[in-house]
């Protein structure tokens, strides 16, 4: 994660990113042997935000900051996966408010929940049907323990969840329970993103 605040200027930039191999086991049916095809995951955020001082002075102010901005989903399948697992890409404006709890010198608490529409979502080499929109909406919890007046052990943890509807009947394969069943179908994902860094302010 990145952010840049403007000097002198209550306006915040913050840039959040993911990257992540996959690996999947997928049963086609039909008494097929089960596929281990792989991927890779990436998302990134980009928001924009105006910082709202509660209380304190500082670095010890309370903050809340609403955000404004745009993500990008990219979900990447091996050539193993066939039409059965498919690449996407996902784009949504979205907006939320970031909460910024500063206790004493040490520990700071991160609050946040984002929302926002996927305005499109597009995938290859088949597709799960036509005019992929729907909703996203995450919440974070994470906190910062500074060991010096730069140097912070940060501990994040995410939760996306998805919604994306679609039109007509699907081009991908599908399993035998479902062959010939599935018009207008929906997608749902559920994503827990958990990670231990280092974080540096200047």
């Amino acid at each position: 994660d990145l952010e840049v605040i403007v000097p002198k200027v209550p306006v915040t930039a913050i840039l959040r990113g993911a990257f992540r191999p996959l690996r999947y086991d997928v049963a086609p049916g039909n008494g097929a042997d089960v596929a281990q095809p792989s991927g890779l995951f990436v998302d990134a955020n980009l928001m924009v935000g105006y910082h709202l001082p509660l209380a304190g002075r500082g670095r010890r102010a309370y903050r809340l900051i609403p955000l404004m901005g745009a993500r990008l989903g990219l979900n990447q399948q091996g050539r193993d996966a066939g039409d059965l697992l498919l690449n996407s890409t996902l784009i949504a404006v979205q907006g939320g408010l970031l909460a910024r709890l500063p206790f004493n010198d040490v520990l700071e608490v991160n609050l946040g929940a984002e929302g926002g529409y996927i305005v499109s979502y597009s995938e290859s080499p088949a597709t799960t049907g036509s005019k992929g929109t729907g909703f996203t909406v995450a919440g974070d919890l994470g906190a910062r323990i500074w060991v010096s007046d730069m140097i912070a052990v940060a501990i994040d943890n995410r939760f996306t969840y998805e919604q994306v509807g679609f039109g007509g009947t699907p081009t991908r394969r599908l399993t035998a329970t479902d062959q010939g069943n599935v018009e207008d179908a929906s997608l749902s994902t559920k994503d827990l993103r958990s990670s231990i860094g280092i974080a540096f302010r200047f």
